[in-house]
């Protein structure tokens, strides 16, 4: 089984104002991925990313804050297949405003 070669995040920029929660991120991975999951390290909540192809998406909440928005710290790891591979991740901070 191949490892995965990469790991992506198309729909949005780290730093990016977003208007509402819940957010739909995509993106794209390729090589022998098993499982993808997206983790809002501010709120704690994880949920799994559906899979077509090289494509990904979920749709994860966001923490709402005061006048000035909330910062989101999002995590996205992909699990490879093959147990011997390393974990590949990517990082993204959004503001909900």
């Amino acid at each position: 089984m191949a490892p995965i070669t990469s790991l992506t995040i198309t729909s949005h920029l780290s730093g990016q104002n977003v208007p509402s929660s819940p957010v739909t991120l995509t993106g794209e991975v390729s090589g022998g991925v098993a499982s993808i999951s997206v983790r809002n390290i501010t709120t704690n909540q994880t949920v799994v990313a559906t899979i077509n192809g090289t494509t990904w998406s979920a749709t994860i909440p966001l923490q709402s804050g005061g006048g000035d928005g909330a910062v989101n710290q999002i995590s996205v790891v992909a699990t490879p297949e093959d147990v011997d591979c390393d974990t590949v991740s990517q990082a993204i901070t959004l503001l909900l405003k």
